[in-house]
């Protein structure tokens, strides 16, 4: 375990100097058992207060919930084409970072990472985004770069509401429809949310046609709650997501289907007057299927079939307890289990198919306990602190697997036992009415995921490398620090935070030159490796302006850099960020203006092929009419995104593929 030398102590002053010369510095708590309710998405990310940036995302409710995310002030998306958007936070991402849905945590059954969890939750059935920088997101799994928890809506007792709507984006010739229906008594209620959405190949800055950046996808969601008495009720979810023919211009192959079935049954008991306030009990399961293709392809030089399966399934107790004064205790446990086979069948032009197993029957099983503790130690300064201990047992269940890895001289006979140690100590100050600063540190431990561990020849376009798993990974262990600040008067808020991390045994491919590549054109084979450390360093700022009642102007920022052990560049660090946006509302007309910018990127790490990123500057219109005919609400809304038609790319995005161009798009909602 890395202790904190003064190294940490050393790069925390020296990103607190770079803080305070933006005159500022923010906290980033997560208050997960804060909910705060609105007409559709909003984002809780560590403070009592909503993140109102994201706010504007709701001039154009054709956006996915990946759109949205990505307006976050700490999370950019990885993206290989036009959906299926990787969440990374400050520069963390795969499983450096945690994704659940209503806390389940479920796997992805694509070796290429082409299914991210966020996917199959549509803004429909969205009701928040929680958001945790660091070891502030250990709540929802053993991380060291945060996490994103998606909640999906609840159904409304009392109430029935029926909306639907449908919108056009140009850029993609792309269409989208959406209806839900709410109905409920006192006792029950039952929600309905279904989505459509089709888009084709997009056009982009230059013109030019983006082959295979299509998709087509719907999306089912039912929620139901039963009033047991006035503190209890039973809840259930069941979500369906189905998508097809879906292009990913940036990789080898296609998905010809895929599909999500999520399930779960809660129990919640709230009383605040009770030592013993609040308790969720929640079983799930979920069942994911993917299939990729390249028979759409041209120019195969040998036809593949690469299906992938996962199953997870389990159970949490989430329990909130006021048994001591000025103190307020968070206990979570939990269990889970996941299996998950992938397959890559060859069929050469000569001769008979070859088969393989690229994730060889694996599963792999979790139990943890979380423990969080709040502080009032005064008016001005609290305390809180939290600790996660999670076993995991992980093993190759199959011979056939086993015999694969046993090539490289790897012997999983016997299953893998680890117990991640982590926790987080943050210290509140406010210094007066307008300004509050807090200190964070914390300790992480994270286990190589799956793939890091079993995969069997997993071609990464990216690099052009074959890759293979190695079950003698050591876990990653992460040192963070972070201090952050805010002031905020009746008219305005800024907000600041710098931040820090030592990784140890980073987890990195390196290439091993005795290996022949499976794949055909990949440039070699890399094993998975431990580096003896990596640093993630950065800042991010916000201000908000509300100079008049009818008028809004949001500016944010955010930089990340991160270096290995030689003090060389890594991979896939986003360039410095900015989005400003202004908004006016006059009566029933909304009308919103943004300037996107991103600097240019030259630190890249050159021996994995990563390509230099030029700086871009992107403006959009946005607008929106609300009108009232008794009971009936006609939503329009309209805009111009990439307004001057901007030839660009994000240094995140994958196989130098250009973004949409000019997209006109437009969208109507009714509601009754």
């Amino acid at each position: 375990m890395f202790c904190l030398p003064s190294l940490l102590i050393k790069n925390t002053m020296k990103y607190i100097i770079i803080c305070f010369l933006f005159e500022v510095v923010i906290a980033q708590q997560p208050d997960t058992a804060k909910i705060y309710p609105l007409n559709e998405v909003i984002v809780i990310r560590n403070s009592e207060h909503r993140d109102t940036t994201i706010d504007f995302y709701k001039a154009n409710t054709s956006a996915t919930t990946e759109e949205i995310l990505s307006r976050s002030g700490s999370v950019q998306m990885i993206r290989r084409g036009n959906y299926g958007l990787e969440p990374s936070i400050r520069g963390f991402s795969a499983g450096q970072v945690s994704l659940t849905i209503d806390g389940m945590h479920i796997h992805g059954a694509c070796t290429d990472k082409m299914d991210p969890i966020t996917i199959y939750v549509e803004p429909q059935n969205l009701y928040s985004i929680d958001i945790a920088t660091g070891t502030n997101g250990l709540v929802f799994g053993s991380s060291l770069g945060g996490a994103v928890n998606v909640q999906l809506a609840e159904p409304m007792f009392s109430e029935t509401k029926v909306s639907a709507g449908s919108g056009y984006q140009s850029s993609a010739k792309a269409y989208n429809g959406n209806i839900s229906v709410n109905t409920g008594t006192s006792q029950y209620a039952l929600l309905i949310n279904g989505v459509y959405r089709k888009s084709n190949n997009y056009n982009a800055g230059n013109g030019a046609t983006i082959p295979f950046s299509y998709y087509e996808k719907t999306n089912l969601s039912l929620a139901g709650r039963y009033q047991l008495s006035e503190n209890d009720e039973l809840k259930s979810d069941m979500l369906f997501d189905d998508g097809w023919n879906i292009g990913y211009p940036a990789l080898t192959m296609d998905v010809g289907y895929a599909k999500a079935r999520i399930y779960s049954l809660s129990y919640n008991f709230t009383n605040n007057d009770n030592i013993l306030s609040q308790c969720e009990v929640k079983a799930y399961r979920n069942d994911i299927t993917h299939f990729m293709d390249d028979t759409h392809r041209p120019s195969i030089p040998m036809h593949m079939d690469m299906p992938g399966w996962s199953t997870t399934y389990g159970s949490y107790i989430n329990t909130q307890f006021d048994f001591l004064d000025n103190h307020l205790t968070q206990l979570r446990a939990e269990f889970y289990r996941t299996f998950v086979r992938a397959e890559m069948t060859m069929y050469p032009p000569i001769g008979l198919p070859m088969f393989m197993l690229t994730l060889p029957d694996a599963r792999r099983i979790s139990g943890a306990i979380f423990v969080k503790d709040e502080w009032d130690i005064s008016n001005d300064i609290n305390a809180s602190f939290n600790g996660r201990l999670e076993n995991t047992n992980s093993l190759v269940t199959s011979e056939f697997g086993r015999q694969q890895l046993s090539v490289f001289g790897y012997h999983t006979e016997n299953a893998i036992n680890t117990l991640l140690k982590s926790g987080t100590m943050n210290l509140t100050n406010r210094f007066s009415e307008n300004i509050n600063a807090i200190f964070s540190v914390g300790y992480a431990e994270r286990m190589p995921t799956i793939n890091e561990s079993y995969g069997f020849y997993l071609y990464n376009r990216f690099d052009g490398f074959d890759y293979v798993g190695n079950p003698e990974l050591q876990n990653e262990q992460s040192l963070q620090s972070e201090i952050s600040g805010r002031f905020q008067t009746e008219f305005m808020q800024i907000k600041g935070t710098c931040f820090f991390n030592r990784i140890n045994n980073f987890i990195i491919g390196a290439k091993d030159g005795t290996l022949s590549a499976m794949t055909i054109g990949a440039h070699g084979v890399k094993l998975f490796n431990n580096l003896p450390f990596a640093t993630m360093r950065g800042l991010e700022f916000s201000l908000i302006l509300h100079p008049q009642d009818n008028l809004e102007i949001i500016s944010t920022t955010k930089y990340v850099q991160g270096t290995d052990n030689d003090s060389k560049p890594l991979q896939l660090i986003p360039p410095l960020k900015n989005l400003t946006s202004v908004r006016y509302r006059f009566e029933n007309i909304t009308v919103q203006s943004e300037l996107e910018y991103a600097s240019s990127q030259n630190s890249i790490r050159t021996s994995v092929g990563e390509q230099p990123t030029a700086s871009y500057l992107l403006a959009h219109i946005r607008a929106s009419y609300i009108l009232l005919i008794e009971n009936l609400q006609i939503s329009l809304n309209g805009g111009v995104e990439n307004l001057f038609d901007a030839n660009y790319r994000d240094h995140l995005d994958w196989g130098n593929i250009p973004r949409p161009g000019r997209n006109v798009y437009i969208s109507t909602l009714l509601s009754f």
